[in-house]
């Protein structure tokens, strides 16, 4: 059970920096300007890290890295290490979106990191047989 609050709580982990940064942005009158003319690189980069992050939780929700030769034995529990490893590479892009939205100002960038990376972090903990534990 502290497990599934744990895991719950990493998950929520976007969602909360979401609410955050639309307080700093709309209340706190948060305006920083980013030392570039358009955020395409910086969308760019973010892109290709959340991509990267999404494929090494499911590597570790796997209860593998695919890097291994997999034979036909019958798949072995997921640790727990692997469990919540994979929770936090799930839910890391919504620290990406809190970084471009205060950036930016783009609200499309928390809907797009931020949730996503909550769905992800769900989708594996729904997914995780937590009632052997």
């Amino acid at each position: 059970m502290p497990l599934k609050i744990i895991l719950w709580a990493l998950a929520l982990e976007p969602l909360l920096l979401a609410a955050v940064a639309l307080f700093l942005r709309r209340y706190a009158s948060l305006d920083l300007a980013p030392s570039f003319d358009s955020g395409d690189i910086l969308l760019a980069v973010f892109a290709a890290a959340s991509l990267a992050l999404a494929w090494a939780s499911f590597a570790f929700a796997s209860g593998r890295l695919p890097l291994k030769d997999s034979d036909a034995r019958p798949p072995a529990p997921i640790p727990i290490g692997h469990m919540i490893i994979a929770t936090v590479l799930a839910s890391a892009p919504g620290v990406l979106g809190f970084i471009y939205y205060l950036l930016l100002g783009e609200d499309w960038a928390l809907l797009v990191f931020n949730l996503g990376g909550f769905i992800l972090a769900a989708r594996h903990i729904l997914n995780f047989n937590l009632d052997r534990l």
